[in-house]
């Protein structure tokens, strides 16, 4: 059984009808990485499954449990975190305040087990610790984004385009920190760069104009090239 499924998923946005019939799978562990070109649907998938965008029509479940109807903080709770694409970070809150924020409750501590993993994996949060994170570098703030996500015992991260507008730099230190957390999480994630989703992915699902096209695993998508160009635009 998936992690988390979807079936012929519908989603509107007011009087526009962006997702026509998503279906996808996304197994436990490792990174299932979602494509398209612009406007495909990626970002709506995410908010669909996290309850932002609710589905019109269709199933959303989560470990066999349907979860379309819920409430996002009813969602949020069941394991599911998510990092938006413009990373919603409080830029008045320090990095600490930000993680407090996103810890649901929990006496968020400097010895706490889960900080010591956000640490490791970006040590840039520790040295920023007291910064507001309006200050931060958009890497930094990229980091913190996913770090709110860590911080509490999620089963599954959903991450929208988390290279976007990266340094090359930055983007290898963000992969680097993404094949970490995918062995003690599920993630799912939307991403453009195709040199990074090929880098992580293990799994992938195409969405083209609201209907998902094709799903499989990424070896095999990275070695075709006809369908690399037709839904990615990315030449060979």
């Amino acid at each position: 059984m998936a992690l988390l499924a979807l079936e012929a998923v519908q989603t509107d946005i007011g009087q526009f009808h962006i997702l026509q019939d998503v279906s996808l799978a996304v197994p436990e562990g490792g990174v299932t990485v979602l494509l398209g070109r612009n406007g495909a649907g990626k970002t709506t998938t995410l908010k669909t499954i996290m309850g932002l965008t609710p589905a019109k029509a269709g199933a959303v479940t989560f470990r066999g449990s349907d979860i379309a109807r819920m409430a996002p903080h009813q969602i949020a709770r069941l394991g599911l975190g998510y990092v938006p694409e413009d990373r919603g970070v409080f830029t008045q809150l320090s990095v600490e305040e930000n993680l407090r924020v996103a810890a649901r409750g929990r006496d968020l501590r400097r010895k706490d087990r889960r900080l010591d993993k956000v640490f490791e994996l970006f040590p840039d949060l520790r040295t920023a610790w007291k910064r507001r994170a309006g200050n931060l570098s958009g890497g930094q703030q990229q980091m913190l984004a996913v770090a709110r996500g860590l911080i509490n015992e999620n089963a599954l991260l959903l991450i929208d385009e988390p290279s976007k507008g990266l340094a090359p730099v930055v983007v290898e230190h963000l992969a680097a920190a993404l094949r970490q957390i995918a062995k003690q999480a599920t993630v799912l994630l939307v991403e453009q760069n195709f040199a990074l989703a090929a880098a992580i992915g293990d799994h992938y699902s195409i969405i083209d104009d609201g209907r998902t096209v094709r799903q499989g695993e990424m070896t095999d998508l990275i070695k075709d090239a006809e369908l690399k160009q037709k839904y990615l635009g990315v030449a060979s």
